[in-house]
């Protein structure tokens, strides 16, 4: 485990193994999105995507599993995906402010550029 510190930039990452990461999504989650879904046809299902922050990474359940993303852009993209199914999304203003800042560091905005 490494822990990052503004002085000495040391990047914080733990190691999780993929059995145990549903029971951190359980205990340490940050939720961050949402997306629910319905195919409207018999037998074909219906279900929820849930983006969260779980030890400083992102993660995406979903029916299949989960996926693990680098930056917040990355999961901004995966989340905002909707298809003819996507009956609700709900995005969080802590995942809005991270995909605000990677797209601009330092507190830049689109507006603020010439």
């Amino acid at each position: 485990m490494n822990i990052k510190d503004k002085d000495n930039e040391i990047e914080k990452t733990f190691d999780v193994d993929e059995e145990d990461i549903y029971e951190l999504a359980e205990l340490e989650r940050i939720p961050l999105a949402s997306l629910e879904w319905d195919s409207g046809n018999c037998g074909a299902g219906a279900g929820e995507v849930i983006l969260m922050e779980i030890r400083g990474r992102l993660y995406l359940f979903h029916d299949a599993g989960f996926t693990e993303y680098e930056t917040a852009v990355e999961a901004w993209n995966a989340i905002t995906k909707r298809t003819d199914a996507t009956v609700y999304l709900s995005i969080y203003s802590e995942l809005r402010k991270r995909v605000r800042n990677e797209r601009f560091p330092k507190g830049q905005h689109l507006r603020n550029s010439k």
